[in-house]
């Protein structure tokens, strides 16, 4: 059995969630059924209002107790809030034939590479990208608060640095021709171009952007 596991990861705001919806109803209608399966993560964090969440929401103190006693694949603390993909129904997903899509930061898909190494499951790393202003403009669309958005382009600014490690990058610029791509990358039903991503480019534009937030921080203290 060729066990498969495709870890899709993105900036806060570059529609990795959207996608990975898209993704699923492509599944839905297609001829035959390609077994995907999306792993729900644990989090501390509130949902949001937009109802786009994808998790099991649970309590700090549960999330602590399920770390110390080895109950996550992965697991990342990010914004003060607890992040974890439980590893029991992964692995029985995995047993079961089915291509198990992991929707987690990149931290967690370093854990998920590493566990699965030497072991008879392939991993497929696939970043969602987009402009460093497009992000913004998305974050600022969604209604993020100005501390919030900053933040969430600080953590991108930093992310954008180990981008190159992952196997495929999809730039959401258009999310039909994105959602199609990544189907074709998780099926396997055409090669997908080798991930080439301008770092430095990117860290640019997001600079630019940061540079427009730097009275955010006094107005904030005063």
């Amino acid at each position: 059995m060729n066990k498969r596991i495709v870890v899709i990861s993105g900036f806060s705001g570059a529609g990795k969630g959207t996608l990975v919806r898209q993704l699923l109803e492509l599944n839905r209608k297609a001829p035959v059924d390609s077994k995907l399966w999306l792993s729900v993560s644990d989090t501390t964090r509130p949902p949001r209002s937009d109802g786009g969440d994808n998790y099991n929401f649970i309590s700090a103190e549960e999330y602590n107790d399920r770390t110390a006693n080895g109950f996550y694949l992965e697991h990342n603390e990010y914004g003060n809030y607890g992040y974890g993909t439980p590893i029991k129904p992964v692995l029985a997903a995995l047993e079961n034939g089915n291509i198990v899509l992991l929707e987690i930061d990149y931290n967690g898909m370093v854990q998920v590479r590493d566990y699965f190494r030497n072991r008879d499951v392939s991993v497929t790393t696939v970043f969602i990208s987009t402009e460093g202003n497009e992000l913004f403009n998305r974050l600022y669309k969604r209604g993020d608060l100005p501390g919030e958005i900053k933040k969430r382009l600080t953590a991108a600014r930093s992310e954008a640095t180990h981008v190159g490690e992952y196997d495929c990058l999809i730039n959401n610029g258009d999310l039909k021709d994105a959602a199609h791509y990544l189907w074709s990358v998780v099926t396997r039903e055409a090669d997908f171009v080798r991930n080439s991503f301008d770092s430095l480019l990117f860290i640019e534009q997001v600079d630019s952007v940061l540079r427009s937030f730097e009275y955010i921080g006094s107005a904030e203290e005063a």
